[in-house]
């Protein structure tokens, strides 16, 4: 994985082919991360060693690392945040 082993959208499940994000439409990247990450392979090792990142992610909220300061920073920033929609008809 990019990033020192963080899982990321672009190593996720939830990707299509034209590298865009099929649960949020988002385009994928080695910087973002999400709570909905799924591994490609039930590998349960490697689910071990990724559990501790997604875990304190807050649902509904997609977030980016900043590699200006390495691979493995503490603090991913929110970038994303999904919100309902109200829909009326009329």
């Amino acid at each position: 994985m990019p990033n020192g082993g963080l899982p990321n959208c672009l190593e996720c499940k939830n990707k299509d082919a034209n590298n865009l994000c099929e649960l949020y439409g988002i385009s994928v990247s080695p910087f973002v991360l999400c709570r909905q990450f799924k591994y490609w392979n039930d590998d349960e090792v490697a689910n071990d060693h990724i559990r501790p990142y997604l875990e304190p992610f807050q649902a509904g909220w997609i977030y980016c690392i900043d590699n200006t300061y390495g691979a493995t920073q503490d603090d991913p920033m929110p970038i994303y945040k999904v919100m309902p929609i109200r829909h009326q008809t009329q």
